[in-house]
């Protein structure tokens, strides 16, 4: 296929879409991709994983960007598992996604360089159970019995979170109890309160892991990072 042309295909063995981008990101380009990946998640199931290759594409209009979002969310409808976009990122384009993306809250995709290292990359992320989501400026609270500590979610999924604090590190192994309350809505659940265990320590962020989350209150919170994720870019 010509470099300026964007398709889509899907791999039914390993439930997998492939999607590429052409030179230029036009509205009318976006449109037929539009189409395409409608038809290509027709014979995926649910947790699908996507590698979109972003590598040849120089221009991006802003003119596509509503296409782009409902994109998105047609592929979170349909249940999207992980994500992962190869993009130069010395280019302009991943410029303009990273300005897009890193200051919203939403899907978590992986970003990488080479169609090579997203397959590598893809592989590992299917070994986890559940898909990572990104907050931003999301605050939490920990508390370690009598002490209480500050921050913000990194990201999440429904088996746990990587939380930034300014404010002194819990030690590896700690069990502790975090709160995450989200805007109120009428229609999803709006603060959790989990157990958690502490399974990675760095310099100013550390990861925990969830404890007993239990099947109701997982699939509330799933429901809720669902919702917030829409307001973010995933291709």
């Amino acid at each position: 296929m010509s470099k300026q042309t964007s398709h889509a295909r899907a791999d039914t063995n390993h439930n997998r879409l492939y999607i590429r981008i052409g030179r230029k990101l036009t509205k009318p380009d976006l449109d037929n991709l539009y189409t395409d990946i409608r038809f290509c998640v027709a014979d995926l199931s649910p947790g699908f994983s996507v590698i979109t290759d972003l590598s040849q594409c120089t221009i991006a209009s802003l003119s596509g960007l509503p296409t782009l979002r409902k994109i998105s969310n047609f592929l979170i409808d349909n249940q999207v598992g992980t994500v992962v976009r190869v993009m130069n990122d010395k280019s302009v384009v991943f410029r303009q996604f990273m300005n897009l993306t890193d200051r919203t809250q939403g899907y978590k995709p992986i970003n990488v360089s080479t169609v090579d290292e997203a397959e590598k990359r893809l592989l590992e992320a299917e070994k986890r159970t559940a898909p990572r989501f990104r907050l931003y400026k999301q605050p939490v609270e920990i508390h370690k019995k009598d002490i209480q500590y500050t921050g913000v979610v990194i990201d999440i999924s429904t088996g746990g979170c990587a939380i930034q604090t300014d404010t002194s590190l819990p030690e590896l192994g700690d069990d502790l109890s975090i709160k995450i309350h989200f805007n109120d809505h009428e229609e999803f659940i709006s603060e959790f309160n989990i157990s958690a265990q502490v399974a990675k320590v760095m310099d100013d962020w550390f990861a925990v892991k969830f404890i007993s989350l239990g099947e109701e209150v997982e699939k509330q919170l799933e429901q809720r990072l669902l919702h917030e994720s829409k307001s973010d870019l995933i291709l």
